[in-house]
């Protein structure tokens, strides 16, 4: 089974072209595999969501909307999808209409020719103001030195994941950037393909120069949090070793007394 996740904020201008779009993928791909969507609004303060309950009356798969009481973030709204996901490939995708649902088709293509956990899209070819483009380059950058991450772009919202790699997975607060990051620790297989990129077609984008600082402390944080626990699982995998030898040791000795 495919589910399709997607995180909505206050995107009231685009969510219908959205629905049109993701539904009229469904249908070409219900044939061959059950399909769910799960919409997750994160306390959308316009009338996305009143938009939205009007939109999925044409749906033609199982879709479940959830309304969050107010803004929690996309970390959140992610955590909260994969909560709830049914499908054995989980995939991904934002409302704001820049990602072209049809791409999903070859996020699914990729996952059927390589032997891996996560797909990742790559826009290649953004279409975004120049200044959001940068900041994007310098998220991946630091996510290549600092976590060895072999992909251009981490924060694509058009991602394919198994369902198995994101096992209770809670993402912090802004850990949605650094999420291959964290499924890279966990020793998932990662990829990706080329994905096609649109202009906005209305509202706002709700990413920008403003979040690097915060950005930078959470990755900063990560790494930490990840070393400590790349730590404790050494110390327990020693200890393992360690007792396995005494075992071996006390048996050994034992069967030498038994022989004299």
């Amino acid at each position: 089974m495919l589910t399709i996740i997607v995180p909505v904020f206050n995107e009231e201008e685009v969510i219908l072209n959205t629905c049109i779009e993701l539904f009229a993928l469904t249908e070409e791909l219900k044939s061959e595999k059950g399909i769910e969507v799960i919409f997750i609004d994160d306390g959308s303060t316009d009338n996305t969501n009143i938009l939205l309950q009007q939109a999925i009356q044409n749906a033609n798969v199982p879709v479940k909307v959830v309304v969050f009481e107010r803004n929690y973030g996309k970390s959140a709204a992610l955590t909260e999808g994969f909560k709830r996901a049914k499908g054995d490939v989980i995939i991904t995708m934002d409302a704001d209409g820049q990602d072209d649902p049809k791409e999903i088709k070859k996020l699914l293509d990729k996952f059927q020719q390589k032997k891996v956990d996560v797909i990742c899209g790559y826009r290649k070819k953004r279409k975004d103001k120049l200044t959001k483009i940068l900041v994007s380059k310098a998220y991946n950058w630091l996510n290549r030195i600092v976590f060895g991450l072999q992909v251009h772009d981490s924060g694509c919202g058009l991602k394919l994941y198994k369902r198995v790699i994101l096992s209770e997975l809670k993402l912090k607060e802004g850990q949605h950037r650094f999420i291959l990051a964290i499924l890279k620790y966990r020793g998932a297989k990662i990829d990706e393909v080329e994905v096609e990129h649109r202009k906005r077609g209305g509202g706002k984008s709700k990413y920008g120069i403003r979040r690097i600082p915060k950005g930078i402390k959470d990755l900063i944080e990560l790494k930490i949090e990840l070393r400590k626990k790349r730590k404790t699982r050494e110390c327990k995998e020693k200890n393992k070793v360690e007792v396995k030898i005494k075992e071996v040791i006390h048996n050994s000795v034992r069967f030498v007394s038994v022989l004299e």
